[in-house]
């Protein structure tokens, strides 16, 4: 605490101490302004002990290769630099920092409270009214939600699943019976012959028409006859044209499956949830599958775009994974604001007890969120992370591979529906040769 003053009883001065470059004990007047001290005092190059988490792409560290000096970056780190810069410190690290080691809050925490740590360059979730007293004014105000692998395309073999869907089904089957109704009642009626309840299920000409399938007409059709063979005629080609473009269409774009958004659908899509060990309580409510790992195995699968799991997010990390899957042939990711662990975090320092160091960090929060420099630091995480080689701009999106031929796994539910068909059709021979049978060994 610098702000410590000790005033004398019978006389009108006070004293306070100056830390910096040397422990000394100053009088003043009463009278003597500015009473405290100032918001930034000067530390004559004196150390300023940080250790940052590695937690990127706030907080970067890496080796320069020109150098060789460690280069402290990202939001937090360019923060905790122009912090040493104000005070007129030297950045110092307790122990030897090793790129790309991270560090989870509880330890970070744990390391703060072993050691005379001064800034601990990391970020904390502000959740207990505890924290407050140790915390200075939130660095940064996000959301926390779940980023969710992109829906896979169908496969092949279920497009024909999708072009054959029972309401596509129900639709054919109208216009045929329609069209077996309508040629059953002209024989009747028009024709005056007899009309069987064949000749409206399975209409001949019907079928023939409605597959685009050449079908005789009789010489002495009836004028409305004809018109109803044009009319069904035209219907058949139309569809039929419809039905080719659609299937080429799907075949060479395959459309995706339902996209997860909410928790629900992630539990119906079974994908887990990856989730830092020391994070697991609060995912309980969320009901997902869980699979916990430490930092550094957490970092690299959410890093290389695994699309097994599910991430936990926060808004600044998807501004770098948006930016990095601009680079993709196609996205991998999206930010699903329906499932959403948090819709306002408040993070910040967690620093030790009675830190001096929480007035000045206050001011300079302000003043770099008020200036819009906080801003300007956080755009720049793509590149720090490119500087650091902690960015890949290898496509990490799978090839896909239009225009292959077609091969007979995709026609998997094809050969299944004739086979049925076919067994269903023998089934019906067997019984009409045996119900014949039958009814001739009666007669």
């Amino acid at each position: 605490m610098l702000n410590v003053l000790m005033f004398a009883i019978d006389e009108n001065v006070y004293f306070s101490y100056q830390p910096y470059p040397h422990f000394t004990m100053r009088k003043h007047s009463i009278l003597e302004y500015p009473t405290f001290a100032p918001s930034f005092p000067n530390m004559h190059g004196q150390p300023l002990i940080v250790m940052p988490d590695q937690s990127h792409p706030r907080t970067i560290v890496y080796r320069n290769n020109r150098t060789g000096a460690l280069v402290l970056t990202g939001s937090v780190g360019r923060f905790v630099r122009t912090l040493a810069w104000k005070l007129n410190a030297t950045l110092q690290y307790p122990v030897p920092i090793v790129p790309g080691r991270v560090l989870h809050s509880v330890e970070l925490q744990a390391i703060a409270d072993d050691m005379a740590i001064d800034v601990p360059a990391g970020m904390v979730e502000l959740t207990d009214s505890e924290q407050l007293s140790r915390a200075p004014y939130p660095f940064e105000l996000t959301h926390i939600c779940l980023m969710i692998p992109l829906a896979n395309d169908i496969p092949l073999k279920d497009i024909y699943l999708y072009l054959n869907s029972a309401s596509n089904i129900l639709i054919a089957l109208s216009i045929i019976y329609s069209y077996g109704l309508v040629l059953a009642l002209h024989k009747c009626h028009v024709e005056q012959k007899d009309a069987r309840l064949v000749d409206f299920l399975l209409n001949d000409a019907a079928l023939r028409g409605l597959f685009g399938l050449p079908f005789r007409l009789a010489n002495n059709a009836s004028a409305c006859c004809r018109l109803i063979y044009v009319i069904l005629g035209v219907m058949g080609l139309n569809l039929n044209c419809i039905y080719n473009a659609h299937l080429g269409t799907m075949l060479t774009h395959p459309p995706q499956q339902p996209q997860p958004r909410t928790y629900t659908d992630v539990r119906q899509a079974g994908l887990p949830l990856a989730i830092h060990e020391h994070d697991l309580d609060i995912a309980k409510d969320m009901h997902l599958r869980l699979l916990p790992l430490n930092s550094s195995e957490l970092n690299r699968l959410r890093d290389n775009m695994n699309t097994s799991n599910v991430y936990l997010c926060t808004r600044i990390h998807w501004s770098l994974y948006s930016a990095q899957q601009q680079y993709f042939a196609r996205e991998l990711f999206i930010f699903s604001p329906d499932a959403c662990y948090s819709q306002l975090s408040l993070l910040s320092f967690q620093m030790p007890n009675n830190s001096w160091l929480v007035e000045p960090m206050n001011e300079l929060i302000m003043d770099v969120r008020a200036n819009g420099i906080f801003q300007y630091w956080l755009e720049r995480h793509f590149f720090d992370m490119a500087a650091a080689g902690l960015v890949s701009f290898k496509d990490l999106s799978p090839a896909r591979n239009y225009g292959g031929a077609l091969q007979l796994a995709h026609l998997q539910w094809i050969w299944y529906a004739y086979i049925i068909l076919l067994s269903i059709a023998f089934c019906i021979f067997v019984m009409e040769i045996a119900f014949n049978h039958i009814r001739l060994h009666r007669n």
